[in-house]
Formats: structure tokens, C-alpha cells, sequence
């Protein structure tokens, strides 16, 4: 049930009635294992829904209602394997998913993930341009902000 709400959130994209009816219903620690356990899989759809709902996630607390619920997330996800997946799939997936990937990373806005965008820069300057200028302006966003 709780992966159907994760990787079904482009269907809901930006609502934040959603949002807060799942980390209602969810202890926080069960969001993050299954958002895990949804970037491990093979399934493209899923994950970019799921990349959406991290990023939501971490920006949602914007409105009142989420703030408590994206410190949380933002405080949580630190300790997961997420960003390690994420990594993994700057390398191993279709170039529509590796640029979410990227975009992601540079949506979360933690610098301590710089150094995945950078190591992916290098690997990516010598065999896809195109990728290699859209790490670039994720990471200079990143480094000026």
C-alpha cells in the first residue's frame, strides 16, 4: 500500500493533501525504507514518482502543515542509503532518469551531495556532453546558494 502511494505520486504531483495524508498514516522511517526500496528497483515510472515525492518532500515545509514533517524527512534522509542509490543511478539508468537524478540531488540542496554531481561530472564529460553541462548547472546552483 504504502509503495502504490510512493510510486504513484506523479498523479498527485504538488498536492500537498496527499503529502500530508501519507506521512499522516506513515512513521517517517517506513517513507524513507520504501522510497529505498523503490530507487533498488528496476521500474523507471516508480522511480521518477518517487524522486518527485523526495523533492516535495524536502521543499513541502514551505506550507505551515508540512514544515515539521520536511525538517524530519530532511533530518532522516541524511542517515538512509538514498543518496548512494541515487549515485548508482546517475550510472545505470535511461538519460531522462539520470538527469531526474541530477536535477534531485540539486533540488535537496545538501552540500554534502556535491560530490556525487562531481565525480558524475567527470565520468560524464567524456561521454555525454549533454549530461556532463546539466551536472554543471546543477552544481554551480549548488555551490552559490
Amino acid at each position: 500500500m504504502l509503495r502504490e502511494k510512493i510510486g504513484q505520486y506523479s498523479e498527485q504531483f504538488l498536492d500537498g493533501k496527499y503529502i500530508e495524508n501519507l506521512v499522516q498514516k506513515h512513521t517517517m522511517e517506513d517513507i524513507l525504507t520504501e522510497i529505498s526500496n523503490i530507487l533498488k528497483s528496476k521500474k523507471t515510472e516508480e522511480i521518477h514518482s518517487t524522486l518527485m515525492l523526495i523533492r516535495d518532500l524536502c521543499i513541502a515545509g514551505s506550507t505551515n502543515i508540512l514544515r515539521d514533517y520536511t525538517y524530519k524527512f530532511r533530518n532522516l534522509v541524511l542517515e538512509t542509503e538514498i543518496f548512494l542509490i541515487m549515485n548508482n543511478l546517475l550510472y545505470n539508468c535511461d538519460i531522462l532518469l539520470i538527469k531526474d537524478v541530477i536535477y534531485t540531488f540539486g533540488k535537496l540542496n545538501f552540500p554534502q551531495n556535491i560530490i556525487y554531481l562531481e565525480k558524475a561530472y567527470d565520468y560524464y564529460d567524456n561521454n555525454d556532453q549533454d549530461v556532463s553541462s546539466y551536472i554543471l548547472n546543477e552544481l554551480e546552483w549548488l555551490k552559490n546558494d
